[in-house]
């Protein structure tokens, strides 16, 4: 039996893939960028250390919230291109910042063992607070 092939359209996603597509994004937020955070912070983080947690340094948060910001910028315009977005990448650029800062802020707290978990949820809830893109 030869599979049929249908023309490509682009089909516009329903709600619960729009959420489909911000959990992907929020974990790609996590486990992508917790590797920058570290990579940096080993590297380049010294005796600059968060003075609410000793064990994490600027240079890890700072390189967090780049890699995070850049890596988002990138997925929301790849999903606009691809009509998975209503809105372009200008339009979510305040929402991308925001969810940016509040996961590097909840990465920052000292929860080692729930980071992955806490950093998620916190992507999650900044997006559908801000009613997301």
């Amino acid at each position: 039996m030869v599979p049929r092939v249908l023309p490509n359209r682009r089909v516009r996603p329903s709600c619960s893939q729009h959420d489909t597509h911000r959990t992907r994004h929020t974990t790609h937020t996590t486990h992508t960028h917790t590797g920058f955070a570290d990579l940096a912070g080993r590297k380049y983080g010294g005796a600059a250390r968060l003075p609410h947690n000793r064990s994490k340094s600027w240079a890890g948060s700072c390189a967090f919230f780049v890699a995070s910001l850049a890596f988002q910028c990138a997925y929301a315009h790849l999903f606009h291109t691809q009509g998975w977005l209503r809105v372009g990448l200008a339009q979510s650029l305040p929402t991308i910042v925001a969810v940016t800062l509040a996961s590097t802020v909840v990465e920052s707290l000292p929860v080692s063992d729930w980071d992955n978990l806490t950093v998620s949820l916190a992507a999650w809830g900044c997006h559908r607070l801000l009613g997301s893109v």
